[in-house]
């Protein structure tokens, strides 16, 4: 592998300084007033019903609205917490993918992305800890940074309006907290399959946490060769990751910082294409994130940094001997997302305003032959971007009937300077676009009786063109990919209809219908002058309509049932299937906590995901037979303080595809995982 090219270290974030500063001072919060309640939740430890314990925890949240999730008029948003899924999942995609209305997308690995009914890419806006992750991966964001066993809950928010969150948010919300002050725990999990291991320690008490997590594993296999014979997926990962968050008092107001730090090596990015015609690694992935945010009753400041730093390796192989490389293309990405959020309540209504400001976003990349000499070496991307937003949102109650309006007025601009060869160094050139958006929502609910809730809402969204969909213009993992500085931002028109009805106290079902109307939906396609080569372009209009049915049954104290349906159809308007159309699916979660005491401490959870056959699909994707998939997780409590889990994902050994991209891998066999866990506070 060739020198990669080497970029200085970002300095020590002022957000960490002012952490270690409030170390040495403050109180801790109480849990107690208005904002302890709007943006820290209570909740009881799985399983402690059983045994009659009434243990009380804190789970942090970064919402935007002073309204809890069980009061937010959108009543299909869910929250997940770390206990409710499978410990041997590794990615974020992983956890969420049980949710109605949510699917998986891209090649697989741990950058497996996601998809929120028909919407992905950089269409859905991921959150970690607040701080907006931004990476212009075509893909859409992975996540890949942050292990799955460090988040201590998702906030999953679906449906048309985004008057809260902005651009990115057309499709939906993933917001993530990695943020836990309840546990002090060492864990150690083995996978054989993969010769995978990972260490974590979490030492924590009320007002500081401090994580360490260190984890690899080698390529995983799947459970038949593909057409060339092989049988191995590109899974290899090495990543640490390290963290500290505290929370104090100061002069009435709560102050909460933190900060994380993940370092990857050599990261494989699983595709069809491997190891035949190209081998895709990230030899390097940097993420640095800081927030600080100030709080009182009726207002909440914050600031925040993310720092990355990557590179990807693609070396395609010569078609005749792949032992030979024809040629190796190294990209190299940096940027800095620097940003604050301000909220202000006065009675019902919230007043908000964001600046999200993108400094030395800068991609390129080196070019080498066979022979390992370099052909070429370029500047790709090299600009700035900036957000401004207002928003407000405004909640009536009238009896059985509830209202939520909300607005937002959002601006961008990006700007590139870029040297168009480093080698030649040729002239310097100039671009910028600028665009505003106004979007406007309106959510409403009525009690119709004590068994049933209607909801509707109607709203309008946006997203405005990423910098790679503009500017960016040369290899990746896909092919040569050239950006359209032309592109117009996405405009969407959002309905949807909720009926919640409870048949008992103890089963309950709910219907979420939408329909979306999208214009100026931006595509990626095929130039028809090279088939190597691909752009972007805006198509007049794309209707995304369909439906999720969910049900829950606490069947009793020991025994509950959660299943799902989904079906969605998602087309332009010549009837053409859509990229990343969710894919009918059956979802159902058990979970039970044996009553005999011979059983007593153990506790069972069967994830099973019934994906129909795909017969329609997108220009960049293949048909899927049909699959059923059964993941399982065992927690085996040795003591008070310390458990056993075994993981199990992949039971009945199947042959499947996450997603019908048409680079997408076959899925890893039959994986089995341990995990051992020491709490001690």
């Amino acid at each position: 592998m060739n020198n990669l090219l080497v970029q200085p270290k970002a300095n020590l974030p002022i957000v960490t300084l002012l952490l270690l500063l409030f170390c040495f001072s403050a109180k801790a919060i109480p849990n107690e007033g208005k904002l302890a309640v709007d943006f820290r939740e209570k909740s009881s430890i799985k399983g402690s019903v059983k045994q009659g314990l009434n243990i009380e925890r804190i789970q942090i949240r970064h919402s935007r609205s002073a309204i809890t999730l069980d009061k937010n008029l959108t009543s299909d948003n869910s929250y997940i917490l770390a206990s409710d899924y499978s410990r041997g999942q590794n990615t974020v995609a992983d956890i969420i993918q049980q949710t109605a209305g949510i699917s998986l997308n891209g090649q697989g690995g741990l950058f497996q992305s996601y998809n929120i009914r028909g919407f992905s890419r950089a269409r859905i806006k991921t959150e970690v800890n607040g701080i907006p992750i931004i990476s212009d991966r075509r893909a859409g964001n992975a996540i890949s940074f942050l292990p799955a066993a460090l988040i201590n809950g998702v906030d999953i928010k679906k449906g048309p309006s985004s008057t809260l969150y902005g651009s990115d948010a057309i499709g939906g919300v993933v917001s993530i907290s990695t943020i836990n002050f309840n546990d002090a725990l060492i864990s150690l999990e083995f996978k054989p399959q993969e010769d995978a291991v990972q260490f974590l320690a979490n030492l924590a008490n009320d007002n500081l946490t401090a994580t360490f997590l260190q984890r690899k594993a080698n390529n995983s296999q799947s459970v038949k060769a593909d057409i060339n014979g092989s049988k191995v997926v590109n899974t290899q990962y090495q990543q640490q990751v390290s963290s500290l968050a505290g929370q104090y008092r100061w002069q009435s107001i709560d102050i909460q910082a933190s900060t994380l730090f993940s370092q990857g090596k050599d990261i494989g990015k699983s595709s069809a294409e491997f190891p035949y015609s190209k081998i895709t690694l990230y030899p390097n992935d940097e993420h640095w994130l800081s927030k600080i945010q100030f709080s009182k009753d009726d207002w909440q400041l914050s600031f925040y940094h993310h720092m990355q730093n990557w590179q990807s390796d693609i070396q395609r192989l010569d078609s005749e001997n792949s032992n030979l490389f024809e040629r190796e293309n190294i990209t190299h990405y940096k940027s800095d997302t620097l940003g604050s959020l301000g909220l202000f309540i006065w009675d019902s209504m919230i007043f908000g305003a964001e600046w999200i400001g993108r400094r030395n976003i800068d991609i390129s990349e080196q070019e080498f032959d066979g022979a390992g000499e370099l052909v070429w070496k370029k500047d790709k991307v090299r600009a700035n971007e900036d957000t401004l937003a207002l928003f407000v949102q405004q909640a009536w109650q009238f009896k059985n009937f509830a209202l939520n309006a909300g607005a937002r007025y959002d601006w961008q601009q990006v700007k590139q300077n870029l040297t168009e060869d480093i080698l030649t160094d040729s002239t310097l050139y100039t671009d910028k676009v600028s665009d505003d958006f106004l979007s406007l929502s309106v959510n409403t609910q009525y009690i119709i009786n004590s068994q049933t809730q209607l909801a509707f809402t109607f709203a309008n969204a946006f997203r405005f063109p990423s910098v790679s969909e503009l500017f960016f213009s040369g290899e990746t993992p896909r092919g040569n990919t050239q950006g359209n500085s032309a592109l117009a931002p996405e405009e969407s028109l959002g309905y949807q209809v909720d009926i919640k009805y409870h048949f008992y106290p103890t089963l309950s079902l709910l219907l979420n219908g939408y329909y979306y109307q999208i214009s100026n939906y931006i595509e990626r396609y095929q130039l028809t002058t090279n088939t190597g080569f691909r752009s972007y372009r805006n198509s007049s209009e794309v209707i995304l309509q369909g439906f999720e049915l969910s049900t829950h049954w606490q069947v009793n104290s020991s025994l509950s049932s959660q299943l799902s349906y989904q079906k969605q159809l998602a087309r332009d308007k010549n009837k053409n299937t859509l990229d990343d159309a969710l894919p009918e699916m059956l979802k159902w979660q058990v979970s039970w906590f044996p009553e005999h005491p011979w059983l007593a401490n153990i506790s069972i959870e069967n994830k099973l995901t019934y994906q129909f056959e795909k017969t329609t699909f997108g220009d960049a994707e293949q048909a899927l037979p049909s699959a059923l998939v059964w993941h399982s997780t065992i927690n085996y409590q040795l003591n008070s303080q310390q458990n056993l889990i075994l993981s199990l994902t992949n039971i009945t050994n199947k042959a499947y595809r996450a997603s019908a991209d048409e680079d997408a891998a076959l899925q890893p066999e039959r994986t089995i995982s341990l995990k051992w866990q020491w709490q001690f506070n």
